[in-house]
């Protein structure tokens, strides 16, 4: 599963499935990082990241990038990221 692999309180654990070489990790930035259903500001909240979280980005659209989340697919802006 793709998430965060400091999974403290986010509830999200890092991956141990095999990677494909197009995904890209980044780092959340900020104390609190909204994860959403959709790449815009209203979409559905599925919950949140921490600062220091890291995330396997599958693709990006516009600000926003895509990764799974608990298992489904979740959107955060990606100015609160940092690739590593």
């Amino acid at each position: 599963m793709y998430g965060a692999n400091n999974s403290q309180s986010s509830g999200v654990k890092g991956t141990s499935e095999p990677t494909s070489e197009n995904v890209q990790v980044f780092e959340v930035t900020v104390d609190k990082l909204n994860v959403r259903d959709k790449p815009n500001r209203n979409g559905y909240l599925l919950g949140s990241l921490l600062k220091g979280d890291r995330i396997e980005v599958i693709t990006t659209s516009g600000d926003w990038k895509v990764f799974l989340y608990k298992n489904q697919v979740a959107w955060v802006l990606s100015v609160y990221l940092k690739p590593l």
